[in-house]
Formats: C-alpha cells, sequence, structure tokens
C-alpha cells in the first residue's frame, strides 16, 4: 500500500513539473524598446566589427520603425513574438532576438546573408513624433 502511495505522490509530483517547464516563455516588457537605439558595439560571426559603426533603430508605440540597417534601411513595421522581433513591411524582412532588453541596453542578434550579427544597443533621450 505504502509503495502504491509513493507512486502516486511521484507520479504527481512529475506531472507538475512538466507542466511547470511547458508554461509558455516571458515575452518582453515592449514599453521598455519603444524609443531610439544607437549602437555602442557589433560582432559578425563572433568577431567585433566598426563596419556597422553609426547604426540606429527607433520602436515607437504604434508599431512601426525605423532603421539604417543597410539590408533593410528606412520604415518599417515590427512584431513581437516571445523573445522574437521582426521587422517587416519596409524594404526587407528581418528576423532578430533579443537577447537582453532593459531601461538602458538592448542586444539584438540576427543572420543576415548567412552570417550571424550580434548588436549592444544603448537607449538614447527620443521623442515620440
Amino acid at each position: 500500500m505504502k509503495l502504491n502511495t509513493l507512486l502516486n505522490t511521484a507520479f504527481l509530483a512529475a506531472s507538475i513539473l512538466m507542466a511547470s517547464a511547458c508554461g509558455s516563455e516571458p515575452g518582453i516588457e515592449k514599453t521598455l524598446l519603444y524609443g531610439r537605439w544607437e549602437l555602442k558595439e557589433a560582432s559578425r560571426n563572433g568577431s567585433p566589427t566598426e563596419s556597422l559603426a553609426g547604426l540606429y533603430f527607433v520602436f515607437r508605440e504604434d508599431g512601426s520603425m525605423e532603421t539604417n540597417l543597410p539590408v533593410a534601411p528606412g520604415s518599417s513595421s515590427y512584431k513581437l513574438a516571445g523573445n522574437g522581433l521582426t521587422q517587416a513591411g519596409g524594404p526587407g524582412e528581418v528576423k532578430y532576438t533579443i537577447e537582453e532588453l532593459d531601461n538602458a541596453s538592448l542586444v539584438l542578434t540576427t543572420e543576415l546573408r548567412n552570417t550571424n550579427f550580434r548588436f549592444l544597443l544603448q537607449k538614447q533621450a527620443f521623442e515620440q513624433e
């Protein structure tokens, strides 16, 4: 009888652990993204690069964005899903992963033309237009 109770307890504990592990991934706090972000550091395939000096991103509350990223410059829209950010509706679609986001810094990674990029950006003073 005790073995049966022990097995039931173990099954219940395993079920609870599995259910909590399968929960949804926490999303990005969208309001932290709003504003202008300027490049502090960039890497290409893990090596520092300075070829993207002057890179910036602007994210607005209405879902529009602007960047001077060479493969997709200008105005476009963006969508967030989990920690994924998709730039679309402009000159090109680019998918980014938000690795870190707080009040002062944003780390984006992406793959462009079979090359991995990582951007460390700093928040700048910006007023919504």
